[in-house]
């Protein structure tokens, strides 16, 4: 297979990527990069949205396998984690600020798939 090329992201974010790629298992980061584009490819249906049933599937399976961290504490840990580089130094207000997009955006997912909230395109966000 052919080598993926990425360019116009941070370096802390391909040492990011780098380092998924390794602790997945993928042979390189290229292989590691098609599985991701893909699997996005595969979530989105014809009309831009994401496919809700197959992002489930995908959650229960990461689920079982332990992969998903429910707990508040870890789960900033984790993003935490996910947000700094070995070689770029990130400054508190960056981290504070990628964090809190992070734990934002993974609880709007959460509140959209269990109905409390709803997407209103264009505008934001409103509760049920």
């Amino acid at each position: 297979m052919a080598n993926i090329n990425i360019s116009g992201i941070p370096e802390r974010e391909k040492a990011n990527y780098t380092r998924l790629a390794e602790e997945s298992g993928a042979t390189s980061r290229s292989e590691w990069l098609r599985w991701r584009l893909r699997t996005g490819v595969q979530l989105w249906d014809c009309s831009g949205r994401i496919d809700k049933e197959s992002m489930d599937e995908l959650v229960a399976k990461n689920e079982n396998n332990g992969k998903y961290l429910p707990d508040s504490d870890d789960e900033i840990k984790r993003c935490i984690v996910h947000h700094l580089s070995t070689q770029e130094i990130a400054s508190l207000d960056e981290l504070q600020q990628a964090v809190f997009e992070e734990l934002v955006i993974d609880s709007l997912y959460e509140l959209l798939k269990e109905g409390e909230v709803e997407n209103i395109p264009g505008s934001g966000y409103r509760s049920l």
